[in-house]
Order: structure tokens, then sequence, then C-alpha cells
């Protein structure tokens, strides 16, 4: 009888300690920002800009960007228009369209940046970029 004492003291010990813990609240070690969109929603988020953004450069009659213009396109920028449609309903149609890829391919980049790491919604930015550069300049071309 005189082992099981200790033995006995030491299970108790244990539950004792298990049975104060539990309630207990995990400390955290940081804080935890806003839970990040689901990846399938986001790329369909982008295909659908992406979308939008091709039939528009369809509409201005565009090329899709080569090889050469996406490797370029990493270090552009999407900024909108800075040239003013000349008056005609041809230029500002074309103004119009070229504002809408812009915007557009913003949208598209600011998602790309909540994935990092992925490859295509990298390129998926680096194309919008290069068509928006591409149309900036048809707006420019007609309004100067």
């Amino acid at each position: 009888m005189t082992r099981a004492l200790p033995a006995l003291g030491a299970a108790l010990g244990i539950a004792a300690m298990v049975a104060c813990s539990a309630g207990r609240p995990v400390p955290q070690t940081s804080t935890p920002g806003p839970p990040l969109p689901p990846l399938a929603a986001t790329h369909d988020e982008i295909a659908a800009l992406d979308a939008q953004l091709t039939a528009d450069r369809d509409r201005l009659g565009l090329d899709a960007p080569t090889a050469d213009d996406l490797g370029a396109a990493s270090a552009m920028t999407t900024a909108a228009n800075a040239c003013t449609p000349d008056g005609s309903q041809a230029c500002t149609d074309v103004c119009t369209l070229a504002t809408s890829i812009c915007d557009n391919a913003t949208k598209i980049c600011d998602l790309a940046a909540q994935l990092p790491g992925d490859a295509w919604a990298v390129e998926r930015c680096d194309s919008g970029k290069a068509t928006c550069a591409k149309a900036a300049t048809r707006c420019c071309d007609c309004a100067g």
C-alpha cells in the first residue's frame, strides 16, 4: 500500500494540472491579419477582369501582348491616360476603352499582389500592364 501512495499522488497531480489548464486560452504570439480570400475566388475575379480587359483590347484592335511585351511589363505601371481626347467621338471612345483597360489592369495587379508566388496571377498582371500601355498610346495618338 505504501508503494501505491506516491503513484496515486502523481496521478492526482497530473489530473489537477490538466483540469486547471483545460479552460485557459492559448496565448497568441502575433495578431492575425484579415483572412485571405480563397485562392479559387481570387483567380475567378482575376479571370473575369481579364476577360473584360481582353474584350476592350479587341474593340481597340490591339494585339495580345507578346512574350517581349510581358517581360518589359513587370516594370510598368497601370497609370491612367495622360492624354485628353480631341473632341471627336472616335477618339473619346478610344480613350474611354483605354481607361477601362488600365482600370482593370490595376485591379488585376492588386489581386495578384495578394497571391505571392502565383505565376499565373503575375502573368495576368503583366499582360494587363502591357495592354494598358498600348491602349494609352493609342489614346494619346488620336488626341494629339
